[in-house]
């Protein structure tokens, strides 16, 4: 199947709710000061705890089993953290594919001199990181600080897959694919 052919499929019916989900984050990382989007993200955090029981249920039992030493109302605590905690880290994937470099929050790398110090002696660096919500932005904040590149696997969703490498891409960032 040609490329054309595969992006032709993106715009298929089933695919609209991400392509509409997209949008809206993307309207948000471009029309939202980084304050306003981590409120956001609160209120959306807490729709999701409230609204969706099934997937709050297996995140506070998990967190019992981990935690039983925890009384139920700290427990309950961690719970919604988390969830603000999720929702935030989809505002910060928007904000590393699409917000302007004058538009990132306000950060500070630590032991960027180590990647500058290897590169002045000729040497390679390589970075491993754990699969967390601030992947993306971290990656996008060392591209505009230092430059780098990726390996990853595309993610499952033919939309998210193919924003995601063209995001990458724009960025400067050719990743290969295991």
């Amino acid at each position: 199947m040609s490329r054309a052919s595969e992006q032709s499929r993106l715009w298929l019916p089933q695919h609209w709710p991400m392509w509409i989900g997209l949008g809206l984050f993307r309207l948000a990382a471009l029309g939202l000061t980084w304050p306003e989007q981590r409120r956001l993200a609160r209120m959306l955090g807490g729709l999701v705890f409230n609204f969706v029981r099934l997937r709050r249920h297996v995140v506070l039992v998990n967190l019992r089993l981990c935690f039983p030493e925890i009384p139920a109302a700290e427990i309950r605590t961690l719970a919604r953290a988390h969830y603000d905690s999720l929702a935030m880290g989809l505002f910060e994937v928007c904000t590393g594919w699409w917000a302007r470099p004058g538009d990132l929050p306000a950060h500070r790398i630590v032991g960027l001199e180590h990647l500058r110090a290897a590169a002045a002696a000729g040497k390679g660096v390589l970075l491993l990181t754990a699969h967390f919500t601030t992947l993306e932005i971290c990656g996008r904040l060392l591209i505009e600080a230092y430059g780098m590149g990726g390996l990853y696997r595309d993610p499952n969703n033919p939309v998210l897959a193919h924003i995601m490498r063209g995001q990458r891409e724009r960025q400067g960032v050719h990743p290969s694919q295991p």
